[in-house]
Order: structure tokens, then sequence, then C-alpha cells
């Protein structure tokens, strides 16, 4: 009796497995063979071009499997080559089965007079008046860099938010020299979603200080300054 009521038991299971298996599958499938949007891009996914240069954003190739899409793709962003910045085009498609993606293609426009305001180096960061940490600026391509934390170190080393934050809540982003030593910042990316800068950033030549009030969200951080001192050796 109870081998039978085992059986019984096994054969359940593999019936409930089977069912939602099968029910899975055609759920998930919609033509036996499901194919993504797959960009071809007769160049390079991120380039740089010096302020007032000719530059043609590379064309891109859009297949679903062995069909040609790109006539049906939506092509989104503007690129204005007289104006330092980074610009993005964004290419959608979507396939016969319904699956769709998008491929970005970016460009750095920057400014020849790059070596004029060179600020890549380790800094001690702050907000001003409260706490912070050391941050790092690094140079990707000229008067082009990343500064890997927005937040001046406030929440993944100031003491009181070490603990509760981390690393995981540095705000990376781009600094773009746009000449007469002024920077723009762009594509500033927090854990609570992007940040932009509120008026101009500060940048002190002979000192090399670097100010500025971000907005995440229409929060000010009471409109103080993340202020980055240079490391001096």
């Amino acid at each position: 009796m109870k081998k039978i009521k085992l059986y019984s038991l096994i054969l359940l299971c593999l019936a409930v497995f089977i069912g939602t298996s099968c029910s899975k599958d055609s759920e998930d499938i919609a033509s036996g063979i499901v194919y993504y949007p797959v960009f071809i891009v007769d160049g390079s996914d991120i380039n740089y071009v010096a302020l007032g240069d000719d530059f043609t954003v590379p064309d891109v190739k859009v297949m679903d499997g062995s069909t040609d899409i790109t006539a049906s793709a939506t092509i989104e962003g503007e690129i204005d080559l007289s104006t330092p910045g980074v610009y993005e085009k964004v290419i959608t498609a979507t396939t016969a089965d319904g699956y769709t993606e998008s491929k970005t293609i970016m460009v750095f426009v920057y400014h020849p007079d790059y070596k004029s305001a060179e600020i890549a180096g380790d800094y001690n960061g702050v907000l001003f008046g409260v706490g912070g940490g050391p941050v790092t600026i690094k140079q990707v391509e000229k008067g082009i860099y990343i500064l890997d934390d927005f937040f001046a170190g406030y929440y993944s080393t100031y003491k009181e938010y070490r603990a509760k934050y981390g690393n995981a809540y540095d705000a990376g982003g781009y600094l773009i020299y746009v000449g007469g030593n002024n920077f723009i910042a762009s594509n500033i990316n927090t854990a609570w979603g992007p940040a932009t800068i509120v008026g101009e950033i500060s940048y002190e030549p002979e000192s090399g200080t670097i100010s500025y009030i971000l907005d995440q969200g229409g929060y000010t951080w009471g409109d103080r300054d993340f202020v980055l001192t240079p490391v001096v050796e």
C-alpha cells in the first residue's frame, strides 16, 4: 500500500513538472527559435571628436536573424559638434517575436585647449561643513575625465554613513573641459538615479580645487558644495 502511494506521488510530481515545463516553453518561445536584435556598428561605439571637427556617426545595421530590420529601427539623440560635451545616439529595434533592444553610440566633443586645465589625480573630497573622503579623477581622453564619486566620499567613506552605504553608493560620472578653465559634468549616476549640477562647476586653477552643488531628484544636500582638493604629495 505504501509503495502504491509512493508511486502515485512520484507520477503526480512528474506530471506537474512536465505540465509546468511545457507551459513555460510555450509562453517564452513564440516561434520555436527566438531572435533578439543584433546591432552591427560600422565603426566605434565610443568616439572622441575635437570641437568643430567634421564627424559622421557610424552606420548601424540591425538584424533579426537573417533579416535586415534597420529600416524599422528608431533613432533618438542629437550631436552638436560645436559644443563640448557628451552626446548619445540611441538606436532601438524590435524583432518579429517582439523582443526589443537598444544600442548607444557615444560621441565626446572635447575642447582643443584641454591641456590648460589638466585635473587628473587624487583628491580629498568633502561635503562642505560635514565630511567626505578620497576620490580619484582619471583622464579617458583629451579634456575628458571620469570622477569616481561626485559625492566626494560622503557616503562611501565619511564615518557616519560608511557602514550603512559604502562604495555601492559612489556616484561616478564625466567631467568635460569646455574652455576658459570651465568644466561641465555629464552622466552622473547615483544609487537613487541620475544627478545633475546646480549652476556651474567652480575650478580654481592655482589651487586645483573643484566644487559644485548636486541635484538628485530635487534634493541638493542643503545647497552645500561638494569640494575636491588635490592631494599634495
